[in-house]
């Protein structure tokens, strides 16, 4: 079921998306590198896919570094100095996930994200990604707001990832 969900709306409902997003980083780091989520997967990449992800609103950015300070029980001190990325985008192809039939199909229980099965998301995040859609919408598994995953590797003429500034943060 998930497999057909999730090809239907890419093939079907991928559509374009404009927008300002957002990403915290350390300093060291190109703020549109891909290269973390590719080592190390993440919630809707495997290990080896190129995935650049980003939160639509600040609110959501920060809400993600909290629940990163609290995976890896640090202090939020410990990962600092931190930057706040914004990036404008322009992509071709977005598949949006957040409707609630597919996020009940990938483990969301009562509205709950934080439920959602890593798994099933990477699967899911890797049919969208194999179907060479530019990224993908859903919602943070902090239930703050939405996330967007952008996958380079699919980029064409008409996608576009620009870095507009990145401005120092103290989030502890």
């Amino acid at each position: 079921m998930l497999e057909y969900l999730v090809k239907a709306l890419a093939k079907d409902a991928a559509e374009k998306w404009s927008g300002l997003a957002y990403r915290h980083i350390s300093p060291t780091f190109d703020p549109l590198s891909t290269r973390g989520a590719e080592l190390h997967g993440g919630r809707w990449n495997k290990p080896g896919t190129p995935a650049l992800y980003l939160a639509l609103s600040m609110e959501t950015a920060r809400a993600e570094f909290d629940r990163l300070v609290d995976l890896r029980v640090q202090a939020a001190s410990d990962l600092h100095p931190r930057n706040l990325v914004r990036v404008q985008l322009n992509l071709a192809e977005v598949v949006d996930l957040q409707d609630d039939s597919v996020l009940r199909e990938l483990g969301a229980k009562d509205g709950r994200y934080e439920n959602l099965s890593t798994t099933l998301c990477q699967a899911a995040g890797e049919m969208v990604a194999g179907t060479g859609a530019s990224g993908l919408l859903a919602p943070s598994v902090t239930g703050i707001g939405t996330i967007l995953v952008s996958f380079p590797q699919n980029f064409t003429a008409e996608d576009e990832a620009n870095l507009i500034d990145q401005t120092e943060v103290d989030w502890t």
